[in-house]
């Protein structure tokens, strides 16, 4: 289920996003890690993410039906 925005929650939203995408992208570039435990941790990255953008993408679609109205 995705969490709904309320909209002082969306800036740092965004930023929470665009932090993580630097971690992950950081996280990708990693040798030292063993296998088994980069996967999971770029898993879970991925997951936060995604999450991160559906809540984004759900407060812009209600702030943008909103407008209309």
């Amino acid at each position: 289920m995705t969490h709904r925005l309320a909209p002082g929650e969306y800036e740092p939203t965004k930023s929470k996003l665009a932090d993580l995408e630097q971690r992950l992208a950081a996280l990708e570039r990693r040798t030292d890690l063993p296998a088994k435990r980069l996967n999971l941790s770029l898993r879970s990255y991925r997951e936060m993410i995604a999450q991160l953008h559906a809540e984004i993408e759900l407060f812009e679609a209600t702030q943008a039906f909103a407008d209309k109205s």
